[in-house]
């Protein structure tokens, strides 16, 4: 592995075990950024687009750019939900205590890829 990837790699697990990412409010801020990064950077992206897979700008923002969009403004409109701890039944072992799920992120990268 050459040095800048470990080096990378190392910033990435520093800032993680900082927490960071465990907050509800820090995810949504880097929602907001990616959304306001696609807008920013939409016509770059439909002209990769083009030059990558022949698409019209028309085509690219229809398929594309607007269904990234929709997707980062559903995830926002859902994240509390997604990120609330969940009550669930207690084992009778565990009789007198209660017992919840709590999410939590365990990424350390965001992978953007095709799902299709």
């Amino acid at each position: 592995m050459s040095n800048s990837i470990h080096s990378i790699i190392e910033k990435q697990n520093a800032f993680y075990k900082k927490g960071f990412t465990l907050d509800l409010k820090s995810r949504k801020e880097r929602l907001v950024k990616l959304l306001d990064v696609t807008e920013k950077f939409q016509d770059k992206i439909a002209s990769a687009l083009n030059k990558d897979l022949g698409k019209s700008y028309e085509e690219a923002l229809m398929t594309e750019i607007r269904e990234v969009k929709k997707e980062i403004v559903f995830t926002l409109k859902n994240i509390s939900k997604w990120s609330g701890t969940k009550r669930v039944s207690t084992p009778v072992t565990l009789f007198g205590s209660k017992s919840r799920i709590q999410p939590e992120p365990l990424g350390k990268v965001l992978i953007i890829a095709p799902w299709n």
